[in-house]
């Protein structure tokens, strides 16, 4: 070893040792692992500092060595220092449960890259990935609420759009999440949450999102703003077929103007054949196409 530059580790001292008391030169004992000499160089002058558990088998078959004896000298890997507070968290609760990041990236059936995202780089999570962590980490979701994306959305605008929103994300559902159970669209749970879709008629939603929710039906009914006079008198306006048309409506989730658009009408048709008011027959079966009825021969 006269005249080699020094080692700059236990290991890369240990490794040396053997390699010239067995004789080898570093490209006699790098070519049979496949490795170059440039790297058996680097590992005996510690540039190189440490070995993965692939070169520790290759290392101990050439040195003539027990993997225990290198494992011993191998240093501790070195962890990225973490900058989010997401990322902070998780590996807390990933050391925690005793588990590598391999183990939790096949828990979560990911590649390990994306657990070091989530360790290293994000700040925010989806609500999807907040319900793997969830089951995987063993938390309760309040845990991780903080974290979730789109916590500025636009304030709710009633009694009834604060809970429905606060249980949802309580949850860890998105507005499409939801949308999707309730089989209505993104923009309608976000017109219910805004204060500005009631559901006074919709005893079918109002059931569905209490079971969604895990809510009862009576205090979501409490929350209900209460409609003015004129809407009221209207109702009871209403003929059967007028009742009909509202109720089959309402139990598919959409709004009038929604009905509108899916069936190329102008503004306030639906609100015209629901009110009773004076339309034509066409109207009425377009109508009754869009919301995938007949009409009640009855009418």
């Amino acid at each position: 070893g006269l005249g080699m530059v020094s080692s700059g580790s236990e290991l890369g001292k240990f490794i040396r040792v053997r390699r010239i008391k067995l004789g080898l030169t570093q490209v006699g004992a790098a070519k049979p692992g496949g490795i170059s000499q440039g790297e058996w160089s680097g590992m005996e002058t510690g540039k190189r500092r440490r070995l993965s558990a692939k070169y520790i088998a290759v290392f101990s078959e050439v040195l003539q060595c027990e993997p225990s004896q290198l494992e011993a000298l191998n240093p501790e890997k070195k962890q990225a220092e973490l900058k989010t507070e997401l990322g902070k968290f998780i590996r807390a609760r990933r050391e925690e449960l005793g588990l590598t990041k391999t183990d939790l990236a096949r828990e979560l059936k990911v590649n390990s890259s994306y657990v070091n995202q989530l360790e290293l780089h994000e700040r925010y999570i989806i609500y999807q990935t907040a319900r793997r962590l969830v089951i995987v980490l063993r938390l309760e979701p309040q845990a991780l609420l903080k974290f979730i994306t789109n916590q500025n959305a636009k304030a709710a605008g009633s009694g009834l759009g604060k809970l429905i929103r606060t249980r949802r994300r309580e949850l860890l559902l998105s507005q499409s999440d939801l949308a999707k159970e309730l089989g209505v669209s993104k923009a309608y749970v976000s017109l219910i949450e805004l204060g500005a879709m009631h559901l006074n008629q919709s005893d079918y939603l109002l059931e569905r999102l209490a079971q969604v929710l895990k809510l009862d039906v009576a205090t979501l009914k409490s929350l209900i703003p209460k409609r003015k006079a004129n809407k009221v008198k209207e109702e009871i306006r209403q003929s059967a077929l007028g009742k009909f048309f509202t109720v089959r409506r309402l139990k598919l989730g959409f709004s009038q103007r929604e009905i509108e658009r899916r069936a190329g009408l102008p503004a306030q048709s639906v609100h015209r054949v629901e009110t009773d008011k004076p339309v034509s027959a066409e109207l009425l079966y377009k109508v009754a196409e869009a919301l995938e009825c007949k009409i009640p021969l009855a009418q």
